[in-house]
């Protein structure tokens, strides 16, 4: 079987990630391979300032890092991204 190097978990805001990062953990390790976890940070329908776009992609890294800090094995490398949602966007992409 073709071994996993890179493994990718999109942790969902407000719903228990455990069990399934506990199982993304063990797939990487067991393949040696490299997790990245990541998070979504939603931006709204409306234009948002800079400084409160920071503010919350601050805060969704800092669940991120926690979340991992709490199951975090040394043979593991995790990493985590916040990845922006703009609604806005929905409108105009047809």
């Amino acid at each position: 079987m073709k071994r996993f190097s890179n493994v990718l978990f999109v942790a969902e805001p407000e719903v228990d990630n455990i069990a399934a990062l506990d199982q993304a953990i063990t797939l990487t390790g067991n393949n040696q391979g490299q997790l990245t976890v990541a998070g979504t940070v939603e931006l709204g329908n409306s234009v948002t300032a800079q400084n409160f776009r920071n503010a919350l992609i601050l805060e969704r890294e800092q669940q991120l890092q926690d979340l991992v800090r709490e199951r975090s094995i040394a043979n593991v490398p995790i990493d985590t991204k916040s990845l922006l949602v703009d609604h806005s966007l929905k409108s105009s992409v047809k």
